[in-house]
């Protein structure tokens, strides 16, 4: 994997091709959760985001070979923000870059702020996303690259980030202010016009428009990239399935009881499905250790069923993402 020696800001753990022909996105440890930027912990959750929700989404898997992913010298700073004047929908995570970010990492496509505190990831400004590793919320990585470098809009009703192509911007939007300019651009690009809708940002009391249908309205629910966030909670079947590795239990406070290699979490849960037998409250390791073993088995194709079959990318996002990985091959990006 090389060393942290030399003078350029980043060391490439996933090396494809040149710069100015590959998506390049940067890992940065945030700065109060790890302790270098060689922690083992934070190598080992880049390894985990990338082999565990990158790799496991068909669209990525098919077209890895357009990304070089890097880990960064340097610190970033993510983790709750304490300023958010509106927890109702969850407390956001900071996306703070290190100073002279645009300088120093212009070659960057994207960055990802990486931590394992609990918040509401997003995307923005200076080209960053902040991810949380969690093993139950691996795929969320590939949602927020979505945003960035991608720039696609969120699809899910109706506290996300929306917006649409602006004059300057790259082609192929997955969002429009207007009905007419849905049904104009899915006609144009393939789609069936009909299959327009709206949803309303609440922040705004905007009306916005898509051309894919509403998939959770639909049993069993596709897999959509920018529709689906990913894992909303423990219990919560119908956003994702549960990863039970070895060390799991009952009981309110584990932390100290068993030999896990981080503090616990306590999730409200029932573990056998039985309503008041006792067992509401499950606890898991989720990271390293045990958990990390049960990751990579339910990523091993030969460790039984597919584990990550439930988000891939719907036909508005792949159009500007398959347009994206176009330009990088032909010395554009």
């Amino acid at each position: 994997m090389g060393d942290f020696s030399g003078e350029f800001p980043a060391i490439p753990v996933l090396l494809n091709g040149e710069l100015d022909k590959k998506l390049d996105i940067v890992f940065f440890p945030d700065r109060d959760e790890y302790t270098s930027p060689t922690d083992p912990n934070f190598v080992e959750d880049v390894a985990l985001l990338i082999g565990g929700g990158l790799s496991t989404i068909p669209w990525f898997l098919e077209f890895q070979d357009t990304f070089n992913f890097w880990l960064a010298r340097e610190f970033a700073n993510s983790g709750p923000d304490p300023d958010d004047d509106d927890a109702s929908d969850g407390i956001s995570c900071l996306r703070e870059a290190p100073d002279k970010f645009r300088k120093t990492f212009s070659f960057a496509d994207s960055a990802g702020i990486v931590h394992r505190s609990s918040c509401r990831d997003n995307a923005g400004s200076p080209g960053a996303f902040t991810i949380e590793v969690d093993l139950n919320r691996l795929q969320v990585v590939a949602h927020e690259m979505g945003h960035r470098p991608f720039g696609l809009s969120d699809e899910y009703c109706c506290d996300g980030g929306y917006f649409t192509r602006n004059i300057f911007a790259p082609p192929y939007p997955n969002m429009f202010k207007r009905e007419a300019g849905c049904r104009n651009k899915g006609d144009n690009r393939g789609y069936d016009p009909d299959a327009c809708r709206s949803l309303v940002d609440v922040d705004t009391d905007k009306d916005w428009w898509l051309f894919e249908p509403d998939y959770n309205a639909i049993d069993p629910e596709p897999p959509d990239l920018m529709q689906q966030a990913g894992c909303a909670s423990f219990d919560s079947r119908a956003a994702c399935e549960r990863i039970e590795p070895a060390l799991t239990g009952s009981g309110n406070d584990p932390n100290g009881n068993v030999a896990c290699p981080f503090p616990l979490t306590t999730y409200r849960g029932d573990q056998d499905g039985v309503p008041d037998s006792g067992d509401e409250t499950h606890w898991l390791c989720r990271r390293a250790g045990a958990a990390a073993d049960a990751i990579w088995g339910r990523i091993d194709p030969g460790g039984g069923a597919p584990f990550f079959d439930r988000i891939d990318v719907g036909n508005s996002e792949e159009d500007r993402m398959r347009w994206m990985a176009d330009e990088c091959a032909a010395g554009r990006c």
